[in-house]
């Protein structure tokens, strides 16, 4: 397996946060990027006090034998230049590593890297056994580059890592979660030491890719499918932007236009995004088997609401409807979406759009 397999993923957080809303360079927050995951020069962080990071290192364990094969991917961003709307541009950067955990496990392995203008760099890879059978994987990076003395952090940034992020692949060996490790290695697991990076399960495949990433993930985290495309923000709700960006002005999308290529490829997604795509972003309840509640779309039924929770449940008590589908919470718990036979604007219902589209429990319907 290779790691083309989690590369939209790593794309998305490699650029999160890369451009914001309101996707204009005068915003603040588009002033002030480059907050996730940044190493600046060694010399620089020091002569400044420590109050930047020039160091991160992930742990993380995998159980395989002296032979098994860990490739590591550092990926990051690099300022290269500014563009016409005052925001520098950056480039992908990407260094690897193949080696074996005896190999590591005997002697560490340190790969220097070099990308111009003057970015000096170090990805260190190391590992212990605890016990037979598994090893805790050690990898380090710090940024070397050369300091100006009395530099702003502006300069600084463009001999800088951006959204760091480690990919780590196993051949012949098994990642263990550190989340949720199992019972025996809990406390190896627990001695971990992660600074500045938050290591996670990865992949289609069970144990085979770990990401070391600059923010708090869950094991095996994905994109949502009904996302049209990246939006710079994945903590963000999809919807909320979508319609934000399309009511911004003919001005302000002017002005969003000229932030660069990305943020005119993000309006001009945006725009076209058709109704049906819209509300496919409106929340997500995935849909169960019909038969797990007896009930399935098309069904007549009346309405006995037990819970009262507000006055439309005393309106709609005894009205009639139809079943327009079976969906499940990620409770597990089954609703049916329903529409009033005598509501004129059934249609919308149908279409799922709010207003005319209530949802129940199977205990709440009378079968017709």
């Amino acid at each position: 397996m290779s790691f083309a397999a989690v590369e939209p993923l790593v794309q998305a957080l490699l650029y999160e946060g890369h451009l914001l809303y309101p996707y204009r360079p005068r915003a603040l927050k588009n002033r002030q990027r480059w907050l996730f995951g940044r190493l600046l020069p060694r010399e620089f962080c020091l002569a400044d006090g420590n109050t930047e990071a020039w160091g991160m290192q992930a742990e993380c364990l995998i159980l395989g034998t002296p032979q098994t094969e860990v490739e590591a991917s550092l990926r990051f961003l690099q300022m290269t230049g500014a563009d016409e709307g005052a925001l520098c541009e950056t480039v992908e950067r990407d260094v690897r590593s193949r080696v074996s955990t005896g190999q590591i496990a005997r002697s560490p392995i340190q790969v220097q890297f070099v990308f111009q203008p003057q970015l000096m760099g170090t990805l260190t890879l190391t590992a212990s056994a605890p016990s037979p059978g598994l090893f805790k994987l050690n990898v380090a990076i710090e940024n070397h580059s050369f300091h100006a003395g009395g530099e702003k952090t502006e300069q600084a940034l463009f001999r800088s890592l951006l959204q760091t992020h480690t990919l780590l692949k196993a051949e012949g060996g098994s990642f263990l979660s550190l989340l949720d490790p199992p019972e025996q290695f809990r406390a190896v697991a627990a001695g971990c030491q992660n600074i500045g990076t938050w290591p996670v399960l990865i992949g289609p495949a069970s144990g085979q890719m770990m990401l070391a990433a600059p923010i708090i993930l869950y094991d095996y985290p994905q994109i949502a499918p009904e996302s049209p495309g990246d939006l710079f923000d994945g903590t963000e709700i999809d919807e909320l932007l979508s319609l934000r960006i399309q009511t911004l002005t003919p001005a302000e999308k002017h002005a969003m236009s000229a932030a660069g290529p990305r943020a005119r490829a993000v309006l001009e997604r945006t725009d076209a995004l058709t109704e049906d795509q819209l509300l496919n972003l409106h929340g997500r309840l995935q849909r169960g088997p019909s038969s797990a509640c007896g009930f399935q779309p098309g069904d007549r039924v009346r309405l006995r609401p037990q819970q009262s929770a507000d006055a439309l449940d005393l309106l709609f008590r005894g009205q009639a409807a139809t079943i327009v589908s079976v969906e499940r919470d990620f409770d597990d718990r089954v609703h049916l979406g329903v529409v009033m036979d005598d509501d004129p604007g059934r249609d919308f219902g149908e279409r799922g759009l709010p207003g005319h589209r209530f949802f129940y429990r199977p205990e709440e319907l009378e079968r017709l």
